[in-house]
């Protein structure tokens, strides 16, 4: 039994790893093109959440950001927590493929997406890695923890009553 511990450790450690390199990699590439050019990522991820006061719809992808960042926080050490807000991070960065418009300037000036760069596809990879990682981690987690101690299994489960 110990030794599945040892590898849901390891798995999680490695997956945790993982997915903030897509997360960082993915903030150097461009992450989607216009007509005007392509947009690089890590502008997009510093003024995205601006698109809110020009009426920008799109923009509810970028908060995608906020949930995949306390997702990796919370990923080794709250594994329910890390997975509920994966699974929002991950829901709000597929939406974005729902979206073939963007505006591209204060101005409110609508550009149609022609092409998703590289960028998109690693930031939105990472968010598909965590929620995968999460899932198993809770199965595996749960089905170990049972067999250890049940007291501590309570207070283990208790945790969003206690936060």
């Amino acid at each position: 039994m110990m030794k599945r511990a040892l590898n849901i450790e390891k798995f999680s450690y490695y997956s945790f790893i993982i997915c903030i390199c897509f997360f960082v990699l993915s903030l150097t590439q461009d992450c989607f093109c216009t007509a005007l050019g392509c947009i690089n990522s890590l502008s997009t991820f510093f003024t995205g959440f601006l698109g809110i006061f020009i009426g920008e719809k799109a923009v509810i992808s970028w908060f995608a950001n906020p949930f995949l960042i306390a997702s990796i926080a919370l990923f080794l050490k709250f594994p329910k927590l890390s997975f509920v807000t994966s699974i929002i991070a991950f829901l709000l960065s597929f939406a974005f493929l729902f979206f073939d418009s963007i505006s591209v300037d204060e101005g409110g000036s609508k550009e149609i997406i022609t092409e998703l760069k590289s960028g998109y596809w690693l930031w939105f990879g990472s968010s598909l890695i965590l929620l995968i990682s999460n899932f198993i981690v809770l199965i595996f987690e749960g089905k170990y923890r049972r067999t250890l101690n049940p007291e501590e299994d309570y207070w283990r489960d208790d945790l969003f009553r206690r936060y």
